[in-house]
């Protein structure tokens, strides 16, 4: 009916045309129109990113996510069922705390991340030229990278270049140039002494 004025609830739309193209034309567009303020649309933690239209909010405060199914709490739009948002706040607080613990256990251990997928990375034994053994960097093709200075290295002929005293050697050349740099501003910081005064006679 052209002259109907009668509005169309999202609960209508979603049951005539769910899983259809228009039913995601509608979502996107809903997407778009997203304001974080809105007190009845939320925004689903997934990767999905899925904009929920909230008509009811389920039991303990969580809402259905209509793409990936995932519950998402309605009050701050994270995924925590069967916890409290308190909780689930003090539990990702806590974790922060262990990932800063492990930053500091790796450099206390010298261990080195992957420079390109981040992965730890431990040498127990051989040369600096490491190959990183992740699922990440194996599916690409593979990694080298110098364990000293934790740079990414290309070439094949860089697993005798890139150490000049040997790949056994804790010394690489990006470790000799900041050597030489720190020295080059030790040495320009040393006092110049004022020239002797010269005898005319």
């Amino acid at each position: 009916m052209p002259k109907c004025s009668c509005p169309v609830s999202d609960h209508q739309v979603r049951g005539a045309v769910e899983g259809s193209d228009l039913w995601t034309r509608f979502l996107e567009t809903r997407a778009e129109l997203y304001r974080p303020d809105c007190p009845n649309e939320r925004k689903c933690a997934c990767p999905c990113g899925e904009v929920i239209i909230v008509e009811t909010v389920e039991d303990e405060g969580f809402v259905t996510c209509p793409s990936c199914k995932e519950k998402v709490c309605f009050k701050c739009q994270e995924r925590h069922e069967g916890s409290s948002c308190a909780a689930y706040w003090q539990w990702r607080k806590e974790n922060d705390t262990s990932d800063k613990a492990f930053e500091e256990l790796m450099s206390s251990e010298g261990w080195r991340n992957c420079p390109v997928c981040q992965a730890p990375c431990s040498r127990a034994s051989g040369c600096n030229y490491m190959t990183c053994g992740s699922m990440a960097c194996r599916n690409a093709g593979g990694t080298n990278f110098c364990y000293v200075c934790g740079e990414k290295l290309m070439l094949a002929t860089e697993h005798f270049t890139h150490f000049p005293d040997g790949m056994f050697s804790d010394y690489c050349l990006n470790k000799r140039k900041a050597s030489m740099s720190q020295l080059l501003q030790e040495f320009t910081r040393l006092p110049i002494a004022a020239p002797r005064p010269r005898s005319m006679w």
